[in-house]
Order: structure tokens, then C-alpha cells, then sequence
């Protein structure tokens, strides 16, 4: 698979009204003063929605180099978020 080009099920399961809905529902009801791990980040969608609803960190975790250089760069100036190019199989999440 090429994962240079957007995942057709990624946009399905966005484009899920039912399914995002529930998503962004659940963090803005729990993600407030939290400490988020966003595993398999991708685009960063559920880190973006975790400190919109005020999560006070976002371990934004994601294996994919080409994922993470564009979360790294996305969240650069974020005090917030901390990008992570870890494998959650095998390596430690930061205490």
C-alpha cells in the first residue's frame, strides 16, 4: 500500500457523521485537564480535538515517519503536544 496517498477508509471513517460525532462528543466531555496519549495519530485529528477541549498534554504517537514529520511540524510551537516516532508494541511512553 502506498501511504503516501490519503487511505481511502480514513476518509470513510471521518466522513462517518455517526462515527465523528461520537468521537468529538467523548473528548469534549473527558478530555478536559487530561493527559491524552493519541495512538496511531495519523493526521493528528483526535490530538487536534484533545486540546481544543482543553487537554492540559497530548503524547501524540505515531510510527509512520512520514506521519510523524508532518505532526512534528504541525505542532511545533505547541507546548502541549509532544510528537512521538515510537512503535507502542515495542518501545516505553514517556512518564
Amino acid at each position: 500500500m502506498n501511504t503516501s496517498v490519503p487511505n481511502m477508509y480514513v476518509w470513510e471513517m471521518l466522513l462517518d457523521s455517526n462515527r465523528t460525532n461520537a468521537y468529538i462528543k467523548y473528548i469534549k466531555e473527558n478530555a478536559k485537564d487530561k493527559v491524552i496519549v493519541d495512538c496511531g495519530a495519523g493526521a493528528g485529528f483526535f490530538t487536534w480535538l484533545s486540546i481544543k477541549y482543553g487537554a492540559t498534554k497530548v503524547y501524540s504517537c505515531e510510527i509512520n515517519f512520514q506521519s510523524y514529520n508532518i505532526l512534528q511540524s504541525k505542532y511545533r510551537n505547541s507546548d502541549q503536544v509532544e510528537v512521538l516516532n515510537i512503535d507502542l508494541f515495542k518501545d516505553t511512553l514517556p512518564k
